[in-house]
């Protein structure tokens, strides 16, 4: 009727508390896809039309491991009827002083902050990009849904480090129909840490990161 797969790295399961937070998640997310699959098996049934099974698979990565901090990805991928799979990502900064899973927005004054120090940049690596993959330059001033600027609150924010020390770098990454249609893919990049994006981290927060020269 379903499948499902979850896991995560032994370093995740090593943290004080993690691995109850993402077995709980992990508990979480199978209830509803058994949930979501018996009603729609039921319905189809009921309506003589087929059922085809359903599936959930989440993997969970370690971005970066350092003394304070445990940055985390996870790719996602689901059947729930349809042409296709859908897929995306997923992602956490666990504190391991405290004990809480952190969104890595949550380490920035603000979500338009955050977008005012990389939306730029983030652009102009997306344009180029999607150039590349279509064959033709984005059109500016397009009304295209596909040919805009995405702002980094929409995409899936990593904490990296080169290090193990501080986080020195920011990974993106943009799931299909966010920034392209679903044949596009994904895309992924890749910044470093520079002083305008330092400026916009929250000061408590601000001994944790360090400029990539």
């Amino acid at each position: 009727m379903f499948i499902f797969e979850y896991s995560y790295p032994q370093a995740a399961g090593e943290v004080d508390g993690l691995a109850s937070w993402l077995d709980t998640r992990l508990a979480a997310e199978r209830e509803a896809l058994a949930a979501e699959a018996t009603r729609e098996r039921r319905e189809a049934r009921d309506n003589g039309f087929p059922f085809n099974t359903y599936s959930s698979s989440t993997s969970w990565e370690v971005v970066a491991d350092l003394p304070d901090w445990l940055s985390l990805s996870a790719d996602l991928s689901s059947y729930q009827g349809g042409a296709h799979p859908n897929y995306g990502f997923d992602t956490i900064v666990w504190d391991k002083e405290r004990g809480v899973a952190l969104n890595p927005i949550a380490f920035f004054t603000s979500r338009e902050a955050l977008d005012a120090a990389l939306g730029e940049q983030l652009c102009e690596a997306l344009n180029a990009e999607r150039e590349r993959r279509r064959g033709a330059p984005v059109e500016e001033g397009s009304a295209d849904e596909f040919e805009q600027c995405v702002a980094p609150d929409e995409t899936n924010v990593l904490l990296g480090s080169t290090d193990g020390a501080l986080f020195n770098r920011i990974g993106i990454q943009i799931a299909p129909y966010v920034a392209g249609p679903y044949a596009e893919g994904s895309y992924e990049f890749t910044f470093p840490v520079t002083p305008e994006l330092l400026e916009v981290v929250r000061e408590e927060l601000r001994g944790a990161f360090a400029v990539r020269n």
